[in-house]
């Protein structure tokens, strides 16, 4: 309701008197306490983001296994079901979900601006969850799905799959490393 929507604004802004908002996805990262019971040791992230003064939301659960879904739902404060039936996100002719404009038009999103916050987002390399609405978009120059698509189609993909095998896992590793700089 209109009503709703003026209080959050109103909360935000109160809210961004006194601090920063941060949302760092760590796309295909479990969980904390899966991975502990992998025997993967999650203390060094979960010092490193309190060191930091940040919270690491240790229980935290997707309700899509998509990020796109996850980030059109997450952007906007809303099931799919119910963006569906409003008409802010389509079916595509295939009868998948096309989430394109939901992500850059979240209403969540409009909500933190209206409360005075700057969006800024770094490309995570793969366009169809880019955020390049954000009032600022970082591009950080490393390779992306486009550019990987072409490379497993053509002769330069096949001389670097035989020369250079680790090129994908290093632009990966490149691109966390020049944004978190």
């Amino acid at each position: 309701t209109p009503a709703e929507v003026d209080l959050l604004v109103e909360v935000l802004a109160k809210i961004r008197e006194r601090t920063d908002v941060y949302l760092i996805l760590l796309d295909g990262h479990a969980r904390p306490d899966v991975l502990d019971e992998l025997g993967v040791d999650t203390e060094p992230l979960r010092a490193g983001l309190a060191a930091n003064g940040l919270t690491l939301a240790t229980h935290a659960q997707g309700s899509y296994g998509f990020t796109a879904l996850v980030l059109a739902s997450m952007f906007n404060g809303d099931h799919l079901d119910d963006l569906e039936a409003e008409g802010v996100i389509d079916r595509a002719a295939n009868g998948g979900i096309d989430t394109w404009h939901a992500i850059q038009r979240g209403r969540m999103l409009e909500r933190f601006r209206g409360a005075g916050y700057q969006v800024v987002s770094v490309s995570p390399g793969f366009d169809h969850v880019e955020l390049r609405s954000a009032d600022r978009f970082i591009n950080t120059g490393q390779l992306g799905l486009f550019e990987f698509k072409l490379l497993d189609r053509g002769l330069f993909g096949a001389l670097a799959e035989r020369f250079y095998p680790e090129l994908p896992f290093d632009e990966l590793r490149n691109r966390v490393l020049a944004t978190s700089a």
